[in-house]
């Protein structure tokens, strides 16, 4: 009895899609018993999966464009930085070249110290400024800025320094130790 009944629902169901389908469409048969709908009326599909092949693929795409500016941006700040330090070791240099402000090797004259001023020293392009220091080894002196060109800005991450042991000579009895600092920003 049971499969009188299957039979009779399976040709219902046929003859109502031969009916309701256009001619030359695609009409699937049964196997097993089991009906399946064509291609066209299966479920969710076509805009659907295509949406989220989209969303997918444009993730993909930020993620590697953003690496790629993340990359850019530390690469320039790598170089600012090499660049920066560059530009402290020439000012230091150009320093320790300037044979007036030395009595001889490594022996500052203070009293030509005091006439150092920032035309005396040529800096590169992208420093906004420099101060360069001497800080002398004695309990009555503290740190004596030599040169300050330009003010330190409050929201600068970093100043790159380089800095030098000298001996400086007050008087002829009087020679202390002490360090010239150079600060670039």
């Amino acid at each position: 009895m049971k499969s009188v009944q299957s039979s009779q629902g399976l040709s219902i169901i046929q003859n109502e899609l031969r009916s309701s389908s256009a001619p030359g469409a695609d009409v699937r048969t049964l196997k097993n018993d089991e009906f399946k709908r064509p291609r066209s009326v299966d479920g969710v599909g076509g805009f659907f999966d295509s949406f989220i092949v989209m969303i997918v693929v444009t993730l993909g795409i930020v993620l590697v464009t953003s690496a790629l500016s993340i990359t850019n941006g530390e690469l320039s700040k790598n170089n600012r930085a090499k660049s920066l330090d560059d530009a402290c070791q020439d000012l230091l240099d150009q320093i320790l070249a300037n044979q007036d402000l030395f009595i001889e090797d490594g022996l500052l004259d203070f009293t030509m110290i005091k006439t150092v001023s920032s035309s005396s020293f040529s800096v590169e392009r992208n420093v906004l400024g420099y101060r360069i220091m001497l800080t002398e080894v004695h309990p009555n002196t503290g740190p004596f800025t030599l040169v300050a060109n330009g003010s330190i800005p409050v929201s600068l991450g970093e100043l790159h320094t380089a800095r030098v042991p000298v001996n400086v000579q007050h008087s002829t009895a009087d020679v202390r130790a002490a360090l010239i600092s150079v600060w670039v920003w």
